[in-house]
């Protein structure tokens, strides 16, 4: 995979809360989860087309997807992220990281690997997005996924993906069906889980179009952030 630069337009964010009082967390205990390796697809209204573009995607580009968990009083999967640059600069929802009890954050890679939070890089509460570092040895390189520069189009076939858990679906398939420029926001069909919320929608090339959220339960909509928003080149 070919490196790239990563450069921040954005003022950088140096505080992260790990909890909605903003008060750092406390009573931490070690998190134990368990990762399934083989994805489960959410494809039975799909063609053979897109269920092979499907499959594509997924084995070129799961490594740089992860699941975000945190410990309070038992291990719990809080959402998903994704990997932007190859030093361990990585992308997920917000929300994801704001409890209202003491908790720890852990980032479970596919291949099992586990890391902290080393600072936060860029938020925003409103629009639910956080872009943080890893906490992780300089000499360390991780996969990720390249950025999309232009917005997709109505209609265009997107892929949406999501840490690995045994209990949710980790790819869909869909097409987007609406653009809410002026909210910066992505409708898509492809169908979001709450455990799957800020991970990436990719294009049919791979490149990540926006973060998802997750889905709203009235009306089952589902909405991702354009990724435009984070100004990352």
């Amino acid at each position: 995979m070919k490196k790239t630069g990563l450069i921040f337009v954005l003022p950088l964010v140096v505080v992260f809360s790990c909890s909605q009082s903003g008060k750092p967390s406390q009573g931490r205990s070690k998190v134990v989860g368990t990762v399934r390796d083989m994805p489960s697809y959410d494809i039975e209204d799909d063609t053979g087309d897109t269920r092979e573009s499907l499959q594509r995607l997924y084995e070129e580009h799961r490594d740089a997807v992860f699941s975000v968990y945190t410990s309070n009083e038992k291990a719990d999967v809080r959402g998903s992220g994704f990997l932007i640059s190859d030093n361990g600069i990585a992308v997920s929802n917000y929300h994801v990281f704001v409890q209202k009890s003491p908790v720890e954050e852990k980032i479970r890679l596919k291949d099992g690997r586990e890391y902290r939070v080393s600072e936060v890089l860029l938020s925003s509460k409103e629009l639910d997005y956080v872009v943080f570092k890893l906490k992780t040895d300089s000499s360390e390189v991780f996969p990720f996924l390249s950025v999309a520069e232009e917005a997709p189009k109505i209609g265009e076939s997107v892929f949406a993906m999501g840490g690995q858990d045994r209990m949710d679906r980790s790819t869909s398939s869909g097409i987007v069906s609406l653009l809410k420029k002026e909210e910066h926001l992505i409708q898509t069909t492809a169908k979001i889980t709450p455990r799957n919320g800020g991970g990436p929608l990719l294009n049919k090339e791979g490149q990540v179009v926006g973060i998802t959220l997750p889905s709203i339960a009235k009306g089952k909509l589902n909405f991702v952030i354009d990724i435009r928003i984070l100004h990352l080149k």
